[in-house]
């Protein structure tokens, strides 16, 4: 690969409102990645998703197009109230822990364990399972492992335990055992949550305690029911000012050995349904920072663990942000940053759901709308797929501004593709020069202005102009 250096005339630029960008140009200012896993972009799926086979079907060919994707099955915090082997969950019920899944509260689910599975196999796919840890059993653990060991050997892999770090809107039964005794905790219920009767830090801090003691013999039924099954474990991703450090600090050391993996959830923003396209693109600035704290917790307490992000849209509400152009410069831009700096694969939250029937106009999570119809971060991720194959080394490159990403892909069989994504809302880059020396290669091209791929075969240019909010990507 060759590149050319150019140089910028700052004060000119400035006054014209284009970024002067120092293009880096040797693998020397990059951060050396492993090769990507398998399924480098996935999806999560809710039990209670349609199930539909004329929308199932459309759904299923546009995954395959991203290549072998990743599923990640559960629903979120419903996963700890979800019973498998009767698809029923407690969700919605007075008291969320029961030995009977099928009492009058409990509804029926509409997407199965099968169901998954078998959408898996249709496209290829890996699917990881969250046992029921909030309100289930290590023996509902261990039946998972064995039915998974016995019919679905193809399909999965590993399975996380439980959704996350345990809140105030988490369900879990063993916060009302020993060590904690918190004989008062009830889901939802804030005077009773730990972080209220003990504090913000102390608070997760028992939590990560009563996980500590009866995450082993979860893990245990899991292992002795299929050996080959990798186990999971949530982890709290911790900005300035937040708690999960505590939790990390708690679990991580004391399950030493006992698993295989973390699963990290991503969501730059809290409850911000009117996230507007400046700030949703800014986050992925600080995904190197994120991505390099989290390494260094695998190092210090579990060395050569995994580590996947789970989870990820741009807040964790429903939000509008995700149904405008910028959301797919967002999910394009992070998946491929997170990927680049070592995350075995990246699942967008969620699959589908019912909020949107055709266009995405009403906010939202969701890669498609309920009738299949893709939403824009799903045009983010069939962009990000151009770079993110399997098993292809992803290296970021070094710009000199934060604003401007740049991304180099080595394919297996020897083609490389390069991607630029501009995060400003405002301001055009223009570089001089061509990622490659040939011409009337493959160029995609999608920006807020021009809300749709554009696929064209260009000469090589004197000048890539790349516009506000925007991604481009040239092949070889």
């Amino acid at each position: 690969m060759r590149h050319r250096v150019f140089l910028v005339v700052v004060l000119a630029l400035a006054i014209l409102g284009i970024l002067a960008i120092p293009f880096a140009q040797a693998h020397a200012a990059t951060t050396a990645t492993p090769w990507l896993s398998a399924n480098p972009l996935g999806v999560n799926v809710s039990p209670r998703q349609s199930d539909n086979a004329a929308v199932n079907s459309k759904i299923d060919a546009q995954l395959k197009a991203l290549g072998p994707v990743s599923i990640r099955y559960g629903g979120g915090t419903l996963a700890d109230a979800y019973f498998f082997d009767v698809n029923r969950d407690t969700y919605d019920c007075a008291e969320q822990w029961t030995s009977n899944p099928s009492l009058s509260c409990s509804k029926a689910d509409t997407f199965s364990l099968a169901d998954v599975m078998a959408q898996a196999k249709a496209i290829g796919a890996d699917v990881m399972p969250i046992a029921n840890y909030g309100s289930g059993t290590s023996m509902l653990a261990g039946s998972l492992a064995s039915t998974i060991e016995t019919d679905f050997p193809a399909q999965a892999s590993s399975v996380e335990l439980g959704n996350e770090p345990y809140g105030c809107d988490s369900i879990i039964n063993e916060l009302e055992l020993a060590p904690l005794y918190d004989t008062g905790y009830q889901h939802g219920s804030k005077p009773d949550c730990p972080y209220t009767l003990y504090g913000s830090v102390p608070g997760i801090e028992k939590m990560g305690q009563s996980y500590d003691t009866y995450a082993p013999g979860f893990i245990g039924e899991v292992k002795a029911n299929d050996p080959a099954l990798k186990v999971e474990l949530p982890y709290a991703i911790s900005p300035a000012g937040n708690s999960g450090y505590g939790w990390n600090d708690t679990v991580m050391p004391a399950l030493k050995g006992k698993y295989s993996g973390i699963v990290v959830l991503w969501y730059p923003e809290y409850s911000a349904p009117d996230m507007t396209d400046a700030a949703a693109l800014n986050s992925i600035r600080y995904v190197p920072g994120a991505a390099a704290a989290i390494k260094s917790d695998i190092a210090k307490y579990s060395p050569g663990v995994t580590w996947q992000i789970g989870e990820t849209n741009d807040t964790n509400a429903n939000n509008v942000a995700v149904c405008r152009p910028a959301g797919t410069v967002f999910a394009a831009g992070d998946a491929l940053s997170w990927l680049a700096y070592g995350a075995q694969n990246v699942n967008w939250w969620d699959e589908t759901d019912p909020i949107n029937t055709s266009t995405c106009s009403k906010p939202d999570f969701a890669m498609f709308s309920s009738t299949g119809v893709a939403q824009p971060p799903y045009t983010g991720y069939l962009l990000a797929s151009k770079l993110a194959q399997p098993h292809a080394v992803l290296v970021p490159v070094k710009t000199g501004n934060s604003y401007f990403l740049e991304f180099h892909s080595q394919l297996r069989g020897g083609h490389q593709d390069v991607a630029y994504i501009n995060l400003s809302t405002t301001a055009t880059a223009k570089l001089k020069g061509y990622p490659f020396p040939h011409a009337n290669l493959p160029t995609y091209r999608f920006s807020n202005s021009h809300p749709a791929i554009v696929e064209t075969h260009t000469l090589t240019p004197a000048t890539v102009t790349l516009p506000p909010d925007s991604i481009t990507i040239f092949t070889d």
